[in-house]
């Protein structure tokens, strides 16, 4: 849901791991982020190894998602 909210625009890490805290009482790093992301990629990409919907770029992630006519 984060990342489908902000199509198309650089969300650094920080600004995910505040978001999964707001949602619950857990705590959450860096590296839980690495890991969401990689269980993300294995079910919205056709080759998760090259990804290319949900690509890095340091020092964050973008949802590419192109404009369909």
């Amino acid at each position: 849901m984060f990342f489908i909210t902000r199509p198309n625009q650089l969300v650094n890490v920080e600004e995910i791991i505040e978001f999964l805290d707001h949602d619950s009482s857990s705590f959450y790093t860096a590296q839980h982020v690495y890991v969401f992301i990689i269980r993300l990629r294995a079910k919205i990409e056709v080759n998760p190894k090259k990804p290319s919907l949900l690509i890095n770029l340091r020092p964050g992630y973008i949802l590419n998602i192109k404009e369909q006519l």
